[in-house]
């Protein structure tokens, strides 16, 4: 089967090299997610490599940052981007964005270092029409360590439970389909 003429499979020999490391069974677990952080930032680049961007100055929880809107607008050119995962505000959340060449996903996700500590995954797969991004949220194992860090967490300074970080359900677990 062929890919649908909105997907783009990279041929790039960095992502091939990096795509299998991933395939050796005996790569360990921390050189696997330092693998996949690696990936990922070639799979941005590659995405953006037709994009200009024009800095602006935004207003964060922490403090001013650059970025958001105009890298955005970039993004929405491009049919070749699925997501956009931010995790500069902690906050589990999902929602679709709109643009002319199709739209795309905003996922926030939190932190494993403050509240609510979870982490997120994804898998991307083929459809029939598209492809579908599967994206769920994990927290730590159960552990006396894990327990403590979490109720430390609690307390951070962004203000976490109470502001709803961990977000609903929806944004937590789900399939969101692309075409």
């Amino acid at each position: 089967m062929s890919p649908p003429p909105t997907l783009h499979v990279s041929q790039h020999p960095a992502v091939l090299h990096k795509l299998a490391i991933l395939r050796d069974e005996r790569v360990e677990p921390k050189k696997f997610r330092e693998i996949v952080r690696e990936l990922s930032w070639l799979l941005g680049y590659e995405a953006l490599a037709d994009v200009r961007v024009r800095p602006i100055t935004v207003r964060t929880p922490l403090e001013e940052t650059e970025g958001a809107e105009p890298a955005l607008t970039a993004l929405d050119r491009s049919r070749r981007v699925v997501a956009v995962v931010s995790g500069d505000k902690h906050r589990n959340r999902i929602a679709p964005r709109r643009s002319r060449s199709g739209g795309y996903w905003l996922i926030g996700t939190s932190s494993l270092v403050d509240y609510p500590q979870q982490g997120r995954a994804f898998r991307l797969r083929e459809t029939e029409g598209g492809v579908v991004l599967e994206t769920w949220v994990f927290d730590h194992a159960p552990s006396v360590l894990g327990d403590v860090s979490r109720r430390l967490a609690f307390l951070d300074h962004q203000g976490g439970r109470p502001r709803g970080l961990a977000g609903l359900p929806r944004d937590r677990n789900a399939r969101l389909y692309h075409r």
